[in-house]
């Protein structure tokens, strides 16, 4: 609107004072407004520039913590070593794969248990002991420990160091160690071949020692067996005596039988080529005046022999091989002295894989001799040193030498045959030989 006696611009002026006076409080608020947003913004700029950096390192650090624990996981799962986590009282924590395997056992099965409950009944002490010095963060040798597996023993050797996993009360441990029954039965295996090495020098030694003066004596008892007969004879049938001559007699044969065992060592290895026919050796053996004297000497022992026909014959030595069986009847005689009776049979058979027993015993065909007692049996330990120099379970009263069942492993290894045993305390023991054929 223009003003009367005013231009227009002089009208548009005279209303700017108006305008502006009106206008103040909106473009104040208005920029006020603004102002704060620029100071809002500012500050909250400030504080992103604070918070960021921390709230970064504190993702930064999970994600890696996120991403070690999933590197141990599958480290600790997937690493050759047999590892395992226990809690402060031993009870398994976590095992990985190779532990679980190693015992062929679910890993859940396995957690919650006592690692001491897993291993060998002989191994647990020790498995303490090295647990006990874990546990208490002290240092601590290698520890070889056998596990049960089934009917099976595993070896594992734990090494010297540990990780301690929580702290005081809640302190475990995490052990780690490889499968070690692989050199554990090749040290059982190179032990028990020393051993042997120096029994086979020891009773060359003592074969040397033996064969020199086993034939003389022969020749100085065989009278004393013969002689008795032909006194008692002309005795009368109430002489006195006649029971000093029968001992005379029973001692020679002991004799007899002593630098027969004497004359076995001596002649090792020296097999003459005969025809051997197991069943005529035993009826040849049971009318002997050997077996004869020693039916005398046992009246409360029945002996019975139990053949089967046909059976295949090979070659041996057919004097070493009744050596053989004197002695395991000798051997048998001396289990029962209670009387019972002692069994001798014959057969054959074919065996399609090896047997494990006394003896590892090859698969295929062969003849068999057992004598079977049912005297006190043998224990474990006893089996064990069988042949050993001089070993026995009982008075050495019939043979008198301790080598009885000796002659008959080496005549057994001179003719390649092999011997198997079963056994049982308080129900008798059963020799079984194998002749190859």
């Amino acid at each position: 609107m223009i003003l009367p006696g005013l231009s227009l611009s002089q009208s548009i002026l005279s209303f700017v004072p108006a305008l502006v006076f009106r206008a103040a409080p909106a473009l104040l608020l208005a920029a006020l407004f603004r102002s704060a947003s620029r100071k809002e913004k500012v500050q909250n700029q400030e504080k992103t520039a604070v918070s960021d950096p921390r709230e970064n390192l504190e993702r930064k650090m999970s994600d890696l913590k996120k991403r070690c624990r999933k590197e141990r996981e599958y480290f600790f799962e997937n690493s050759p070593l047999i590892c395992v986590e226990l809690a402060p009282d031993g009870t398994i924590v976590d095992l990985n794969r190779a532990f679980a395997n190693l015992l062929n056992r679910p890993k859940e099965d396995l957690k919650g248990k006592r690692l001491v409950e897993l291993a060998e009944p002989g191994a647990r002490t020790d498995l303490s002991r090295y647990l006990e010095r874990h546990l208490a963060g002290e240092a601590s040798g290698e520890a070889v420990i056998d596990f049960t597996r089934g009917e099976e023993k595993k070896s594992v050797r734990f090494g010297e160091q540990h990780l301690a996993t929580g702290s005081g009360a809640r302190r475990g441990v995490l052990l780690a160690g490889v499968d070690a029954t692989a050199a554990e039965r090749a040290g059982e295996k190179e032990a028990e071949l020393k051993s042997r090495i120096g029994l086979s020098a020891r009773m060359e030694e003592l074969g040397m020692l033996a064969g020199g003066i086993a034939h003389d004596l022969k020749n100085v008892f065989s009278p004393l067996v013969a002689y008795p007969d032909a006194l008692i004879e002309q005795l009368p049938h109430d002489s006195s005596a006649q029971k000093t001559l029968l001992r005379i007699k029973q001692s020679a044969f002991r004799a007899l039988a002593m630098t027969q065992n004497f004359l076995a060592l001596a002649r090792r290895g020296r097999i003459e080529d005969e025809t051997v026919d197991l069943n005529r050796l035993v009826d040849h053996l049971l009318d002997s005046l050997e077996v004869k004297a020693l039916r005398e000497r046992n009246r409360s022992v029945e002996l019975e022999a139990e053949l089967e026909d046909g059976i295949p014959v090979f070659q041996g030595n057919v004097s070493q091989l009744a050596n053989v069986i004197l002695n395991l009847v000798r051997n048998a005689l001396e289990a029962m002295p209670s009387g019972g009776k002692i069994t001798i049979s014959t057969g054959r058979a074919r065996l399609d894989r090896p047997r494990s027993g006394l003896q590892q015993i090859p698969r295929g065909e062969y003849c068999l001799l057992s004598v079977s007692d049912q005297g006190k049996g043998m224990t474990p330990d006893e089996a064990e040193h069988l042949f050993e120099p001089f070993f026995s379970t009982k008075e050495m009263d019939l043979s008198g030498t301790g080598l009885g069942l000796l002659i008959v492993n080496r005549v057994m290894e001179d003719h390649r045959g092999y011997i198997d045993l079963q056994t049982e305390v308080g129900k008798g023991t059963r020799f079984t030989l194998y002749f190859p054929v």
